[in-house]
């Protein structure tokens, strides 16, 4: 009996050998030769097969690649595209591999761009694979610290987008575009800490989402087009002190990312990762908890944690870097309500599954890691000044200090201001302790902590 793979490789085979004979009869030409990519729909049931081996990857990465070999050498059109980002998710799901995301995105990119003589409905898909592997490269260079190079890809992600989405219909896909371009451009203001530039950018979003107002009224339908953007406003108005409104974002922002991760299970569409889409929707928890728990809402805060975390661990394995993120908040708030010795156990475990139980960077380079420096400088930190209140931990508390500072110089948008000025002093968590700090908003989809305006 056939396995899986094999099923899925003799039927587009099957199916391009069908539709390769009446074109080449039309043509007057050998089928073998106009022998060529598999058609969409076989390319949709290979990625929807593709996303549903969660807990089998390299049958996902032998399917995907098996079909890329074969129909797709060298990599040409947007079939090429999807198959190329798909794998790209599959990196980003189970192995934190995020230059090899961005670089499989790259060639997603550029294979769908060399799309000539298409139809329409094609030349939409090709338009939505660039739109996704942009958006996708950006990520994953915030992700690794590469701050110059998200932004050369975010910008051309803009410019790129403006010649999109002209054909007949296409409309919704045109704001939608040019709303996830300038998002990430925001995204990546922020980031790096151009609150200007970030709140210009963010402006200008909100108007193509028509939330320029903020006594709009939700609308459901059109926030799942944009949960994105919702999200990434969330953040910049949280980090500006605008907190009545970032909740409410957040909460839109995690409504429409379950809406869509629900209708993209079995699906293959280019704009519904339900890699990516599970993240988010744990992202927007996160940062209502983080919201909460800096009001001294502990309650609605360890609600939101426990929701977020079940979409972390849904997404992939239960003990992957994306979870650690979750961890290292819950932890704060344990400490922070007295629950040492839980909140001891969370930051353990959220360094060993980021890798950040080991000495810090000593050169001039970052350590690789699943996540953004600024992540392992705040873990370090927070869990060196957990260590600070507790009796005769002090070398210990010690180690961990050092470990934050390491990775503090590379923390990005962070470390403009010593350590102190944003994550506060070491003895915080002392009755009648000292400066608490600016603080950060942590952002699950980016893997990095973001800063907060002064």
């Amino acid at each position: 009996m056939l396995g899986n793979i094999g099923w899925l490789h003799m039927r587009c085979q099957a199916q391009c050998l069908k539709s390769s004979t009446v074109w080449a009869a039309r043509l007057g030409v050998s089928p073998l030769r106009s022998f060529a990519a598999p058609a969409s729909k076989i390319i949709d049931e290979v990625l929807a097969y593709a996303r549903g081996c969660k807990d089998k990857p390299d049958e996902a990465r032998s399917v995907l690649n098996q079909i890329l070999g074969t129909h797709f050498d060298p990599p040409v059109g947007p079939g090429a595209g999807r198959l190329l980002l798909a794998l790209a998710d599959v990196e980003a799901r189970d192995n934190s591999n995020w230059e090899g995301v961005q670089s499989l995105a790259a060639q997603a990119c550029k294979a769908a761009k060399q799309s000539d003589g298409i139809s329409d409905e094609e030349s939409v898909l090709a338009s939505e694979v660039q739109m996704e592997a942009f958006w996708v490269q950006t990520r994953a260079h915030l992700t690794l610290g590469n701050d110059s190079e998200a932004a050369v890809i975010a910008e051309k992600g803009v410019e790129a987008v403006r010649g999109m989405f002209f054909q007949p219909g296409a409309e919704q896909r045109r704001r939608q575009a040019l709303t996830l371009a300038n998002s990430a451009v925001a995204a990546l203001q922020h980031a790096v800490g151009d609150f200007p530039g970030a709140d210009a950018t963010t402006n200008a979003v909100q108007t193509l989402t028509l939330h320029g107002s903020k006594s709009d009224e939700v609308d459901e339908e059109r926030d799942r087009f944009i949960p994105d953007a919702l999200k990434q406003i969330a953040d910049l108005r949280a980090a500006q002190g605008q907190l009545a409104e970032a909740s409410k974002l957040y909460k839109q922002a995690a409504t429409a990312a379950k809406t869509n991760l629900e209708s993209s299970k079995g699906g293959s569409s280019v704009l519904e990762s339900p890699v990516h889409l599970g993240d988010l929707a744990a992202d927007s928890l996160l940062g209502s908890a983080q919201l909460a728990a800096n009001a001294l809402r502990h309650e609605e805060a360890e609600d939101a944690l426990i929701e977020a975390l079940a979409c972390a661990e849904a997404v992939g394995s239960d003990q992957h870097p994306r979870v650690a993120l979750v961890l290292l908040v819950l932890g704060r708030l344990y400490a922070s309500t007295a629950r040492v010795s839980y909140a001891e156990g969370l930051y353990r475990e959220s360094a060993k599954r980021l890798g950040v139980d080991k000495d810090g960077p000593k050169g001039d380079k970052p350590v690789d890691m699943p996540v953004h420096s600024s992540v392992a400088a705040l873990l370090c930190w927070r869990f060196a000044q957990l260590l600070t209140v507790l009796p005769k931990r002090a070398t210990e508390a010690g180690t961990w200090e050092e470990r934050a500072r390491s990775h503090f110089k590379f923390a990005g948008g962070l470390n403009v201001a010593p350590i102190e000025a944003v994550l506060g002093d070491l003895g915080a968590l002392k009755e009648g302790g000292g400066h608490a700090g600016l603080g950060v908003v942590l952002n699950l989809t980016l893997r990095r902590a973001l800063p907060v305006s002064s």
